[in-house]
């Protein structure tokens, strides 16, 4: 699984708006299925929002404040720099 979380919050809960209780409760219960050192850390980081997805499935296994605008972090701004240059550089 790869994944990038920082939360804000003491314990992991999924936090969905808008949909069906039953699709919140199954993913709720793909959070608690986390290996143990994964649900440590979710209580223990510090972060306005958060995201964590199943890479292969592309489902959401937890989200905090995922729809609210925040200022990009550094590494985006490099990244999006480099990959502006690598498209000039190709032509595209």
């Amino acid at each position: 699984m790869q994944a990038v979380a920082a939360v804000e919050s003491p314990s992991p809960k999924v936090q969905k708006q808008g949909i069906p209780s039953s699709e919140a409760q199954a993913d709720e219960t793909v959070a608690h299925s986390l290996a143990p050192g994964v649900q440590a850390s979710l209580g223990e980081m510090r972060a306005k929002s958060a995201v964590l997805v199943e890479a292969s499935t592309g489902t959401t296994i937890y989200e905090q404040n995922a729809d609210e605008p925040i200022e990009p972090a550094s590494f985006t701004k490099i990244l999006t720099l480099y990959l502006v240059n690598e498209a000039l550089k190709n032509g595209t």
